[in-house]
């Protein structure tokens, strides 16, 4: 039946045409079927001895699975290849063994992929499971001081003696560092972060000179473009990211710096990743996800690359550390260290230092950057908003001068734009995860100590008892009715509360300084006109993730 059909060949596979069995057609097909089905059927497919195998490698999940489908398919296909060399006439050649990549293909990621898409489904339906737990998107660390077999699946590492499961505080990665500790961690953590921070200049009128020097740095890359269409993704994660670094490493980058560049590109690329539907199955499934092959495993090593370049700062610090004269950061942590050598309980060790480092770093590049990209996105979309601006730029600082933090009072359109683009923005929407320290009943509802619970910023920051217009870009939410700057309670892009965001000060700072430098100097023109320009987000997930534009930067 349908024998009027052959295959086609879609260029996105990339394949040759007429090549391996899924994409070939006529004798080239029937042959490689053929032989495919014959081969499969002899080691096991659709018999008992498959059935064996399967739950063999359920139990060794997909590694073990690849070694022994590579060693059995490679040789069956240099066997055939060996034995029609004479015939010119021949399907068994080097483009047919296009079969075993097609059979290994189809074998792996449609599998794979339904198990994903069952546990999407199960999401949805939670009534199916009768209940289901939120674990931290990170897998058990591999420390023999905590697991017994560090490198081995052995599910009585969280088993106690009477068999009733038992909670390491090292499973959970990231319960160490600044963001995501809890309980008296968090609070030591915080305190020294906090302190550290503001004896480097956060909130101070020497980070405010940092970001003013950086936004001139940044000015000389601009105008070198010449008005030409630009992306801007990399020039605001640079110039945005060498403040932090004057903190954390003590240090600015050359903005042509390959490692800066690669670190930065890590650092876009985890927050994409964090947010895409994969990652947010893993932070509900780690448990089953870690072993799956997919999208959601770049994030890990994504990660893992970034703590390794921290602690081989780490490192470099130490070698050179003078206890009295602190550079940056890390050099106050490892003092910190030091002094606590002899105390068992600490919570300044290397992990929470590589970590907490991470925190800030990550933290202080993507988020402002992302803002400052969906900004410009925004002010494009409606130049009637960006024409204010420079006339409130031109009033209060004029063409020259440096744009200064005192300027924000004498300044409430541009303020008030600068909050719209946050509100509307929301670029962190699910905020940091919070833990239940105790049973706790919020509206009926029963949070058992331990649960973990995201507050979703969008809905107060989208909330329409205090935004007239929640879905629309529209600066007058932050204004009254004589023009003046008013404050909003629902205004928390960076939370609120005993965890309210590190760097809230220094990041405000920063948008400040950084839209009024560029506008200042430059007018923003779109390459379509404004009714087209789409805000949609790329990806909405962790993050919401500006779309990719292009703009270019006449000089004012």
């Amino acid at each position: 039946m349908l024998d009027f059909l052959a295959s086609a060949t879609p260029a996105i596979f990339g394949f040759p045409v007429a090549s391996g069995v899924v994409l070939a057609s006529g004798k080239s097909w029937k042959t490689l079927r053929q032989f495919s089905l014959t081969t499969t059927r002899d080691f096991g497919m659709g018999k008992q001895s498959i059935e064996k195998l399967i739950q063999n490698e359920t139990q060794h999940l997909v590694e073990e699975l690849w070694k022994s489908q590579g060693k059995h398919w490679s040789g069956q296909g240099m066997k055939a290849l060996t034995e029609e060399s004479s015939d010119p006439e021949r399907e068994f050649h080097h483009k047919s063994l296009l079969t075993v990549v097609q059979l290994f293909f189809a074998g792996t990621e449609i599998s794979s992929t339904t198990l994903c898409c069952a546990l999407l489904l199960l999401l949805k339906n939670p009534d199916v499971l009768g209940h289901y737990c939120v674990p931290h998107i990170n897998s058990a660390l591999h420390d023999s001081q905590y697991f017994e077999k560090p490198d081995i699946t052995y599910p009585g590492h969280f088993l106690d003696v009477e068999g009733n499961f038992r909670k390491w505080e090292a499973f959970i990665a990231f319960s160490m560092g600044v963001a995501l500790a809890n309980g008296e961690r968090w609070r030591i953590l915080r305190r020294f972060s906090l302190t550290i921070l503001r004896d480097f200049g956060m909130g101070k009128r020497s980070i405010e000179e940092r970001i003013q020097e950086e936004a001139g740095f940044l000015l000389e890359e601009l105008r070198k473009t010449k008005g030409a269409p630009t992306e801007p993704t990399f020039f605001l994660s640079r110039t945005v990211s060498n403040v932090i670094s004057s903190v954390v490493f003590g240090r600015r980058f050359d903005y042509e710096d390959k490692m800066f560049l690669k670190l930065l590109q890590m650092i876009n690329g985890s927050f994409i990743e964090m947010s895409t539907p994969w990652a947010q199955l893993y932070d509900m499934y780690s448990g089953i996800m870690q072993y799956l092959p997919g999208r959601h495993n770049r994030v890990y090593y994504l990660i893992e690359e970034l703590k390794d370049f921290i602690a081989s700062r780490v490192k470099i610090n130490e070698e050179s550390l003078d206890p009295q004269n602190p550079r940056d950061f890390i050099d106050c942590f490892l003092i910190k260290m030091h002094q606590d050598k002899n105390n068992p309980h600490t919570e300044f060790n290397l992990k929470n230092l590589v970590l907490t480092t991470l925190n800030l770093f990550f933290a202080g590049t993507e988020t402002v950057s992302s803002t400052l990209r969906y900004g410009f996105l925004l002010l494009m979309k409606h130049p009637e908003v960006e024409a204010k601006i420079h006339e409130e730029i031109d009033q209060v600082i004029g063409p020259h001068r440096i744009p200064s933090v005192d300027d924000r009072v004498k300044m409430p359109y541009t303020d008030a734009v600068i909050h719209e683009i946050q509100r509307l923005t929301d670029i962190v929407p699910m905020g940091v995860p919070h833990n239940v320290i105790r049973d706790t009943n919020f509206r009926g509802y029963i949070l058992p100590k331990g649960t973990d619970v995201f507050p979703l910023l969008g809905s107060v920051l989208k909330d329409p008892k205090y935004f007239r217009y929640p879905d629309a870009f529209y600066p007058q939410h932050f204004l009254d009715e004589k023009g003046r700057f008013k404050k909003n309670e629902a205004f928390v892009p960076f939370s609120s509360g005993k965890r309210i965001c590190l760097g809230e000060a220094m990041a405000r700072m920063e948008l400040f300084l950084y839209f009024t430098s560029v506008l200042q100097n430059f007018s923003l023109r779109p390459l379509v006109p404004p009714a087209d320009i789409d805000i949609t987000p790329k990806i909405s997930g962790f993050g919401n993730i500006p779309p990719t534009y292009e703009l270019c930067l006449v000089a004012r």
